[in-house]
C-alpha cells in the first residue's frame, strides 16, 4: 500500500479522546471552523482536506466525477 500525503490540522487538548472531521466533496477542513470552538474544548480534533481538496494533493491521474442517469 502507498501512502498518501494529505493536509491535516490538530487541535485540542492532548489527553482529550479523538475526534476525526473530514471535509465534503468540494470543500476543504475550513468548513469545520464554526464548530471548531466548541468542539476542541472537550475533543482532540483533528480536521483533514481529503485527496485534491484545500492543501491536499491531487491524485497523479486524471480523474472526474460522472453522473449517473437512472430511468
Amino acid at each position: 500500500m502507498t501512502a498518501v500525503e494529505v493536509h491535516a490540522v490538530v487541535e485540542g487538548p492532548h489527553d482529550a479522546p479523538v475526534l476525526l472531521l473530514s471535509n465534503s466533496l468540494g470543500s476543504d477542513l475550513s468548513m469545520w471552523d464554526p464548530q471548531l470552538p466548541g468542539l476542541a474544548t472537550r475533543f482532540r480534533v483533528v480536521r483533514y482536506d481529503t485527496r485534491g481538496h484545500g492543501r491536499s494533493p491531487s491524485p497523479g491521474s486524471s480523474h472526474t466525477i460522472v453522473r449517473s442517469l437512472s430511468r
